[in-house]
């Protein structure tokens, strides 16, 4: 599952490594570290080298995955998702992400029909 958040984005999947866990891997360092943080119980972040496709990657039981899930729930207060991740310099590359995100699913969705009949 990709979720994208205000602090970061992240795919997860099922730990083939660890059965009962999930994976969480990132592209940044800076939104593993985020999301590392909303965990009660320290994290170990592994780097991996290219050409691994995600680079930085932790393993959490899925009960403390659901428990992030249900906190990332608790914090959707803003009313604008890409304004509120472009509120820091540092989130930059990640607003521009998201636009370009929106701008391929936009680009899906079905366009409305326009009739001549009245």
């Amino acid at each position: 599952m990709w979720i994208h958040t205000t602090i970061g984005f992240v795919s997860t999947v099922a730990d083939n490594q660890q059965p009962g866990n999930i994976l969480l891997r990132f592209r940044t360092m800076q939104h593993a570290t985020a999301l590392a943080g909303l965990i009660r119980d320290p994290v170990d972040i592994r780097t991996t080298p290219p050409p691994a496709d995600y680079r930085f990657k932790f393993s959490i039981p899925r009960p403390v995955f659901e428990a992030l899930l249900l906190e990332l729930a608790r914090e959707v207060t803003y009313t604008n998702f890409k304004g509120a991740c472009s509120n820091s310099t540092e989130m930059a590359p990640y607003s521009g992400a998201l636009h370009r995100t929106w701008e391929v699913w936009e680009a899906i969705q079905p366009k409305p029909t326009t009739s001549t009949r009245h």
